[in-house]
């Protein structure tokens, strides 16, 4: 009888584990839509919002910590002189927690296609592959984009 007691205990805080991971897997995959559709609709202070007070970004051998209006002037700068035309996951975002989902890391490929003007006036298109890891944190219950490490593969420049 106590092994049974023992084993629908360990069933029930697995099953409760299974239903917490799974909940905090959506959180994360709905951050991740909020990200694509604050690039596509061009939101800057909303994608920032999206992260902690203490932002970290390693990119093209760099570390950086921008401050909320740093990263606002940044993506504003950058949204401003491109038009989207693709921003997809080449594969799906791989999701992995700590063992108490205060902390998920993310790994995700994605394409991105540009228009931009270049520096003489004429009309452009990029394609490049990026590939990254993206840190999020619990604060206060809230999931927060805490660190991103970038990478990437330029495809094809018009």
């Amino acid at each position: 009888m106590v092994i049974a007691i023992v084993l629908l205990q360990s069933l029930a805080c697995s099953n409760a584990h299974s239903t917490d991971f799974e909940n905090e897997k959506n959180k994360i995959l709905e951050l991740l839509e909020l990200e694509r559709k604050y690039h596509l609709e061009k939101l800057a202070s909303e994608l920032v919002n999206l992260q902690s007070d203490d932002f970290t970004t390693i990119n093209a051998g760099e570390v950086f910590k921008p401050t909320k209006e740093e990263g606002i002037d940044m993506f504003s700068n950058y949204f401003s002189s491109v038009e989207f035309i693709n921003w997809d996951d080449i594969a799906p975002p791989v999701i992995k927690f700590s063992e108490d989902l205060t902390v998920a890391y993310v790994t995700v490929q994605k394409k991105v296609v540009i228009k931009y003007v270049d520096e003489i006036g004429e009309q452009k298109q990029q394609a490049t592959d990026f590939a990254w890891v993206s840190i999020y944190r619990k604060v206060e219950g809230v999931w927060k984009l805490d660190l991103i490490a970038s990478t990437n593969k330029q495809l094809l420049a018009e």
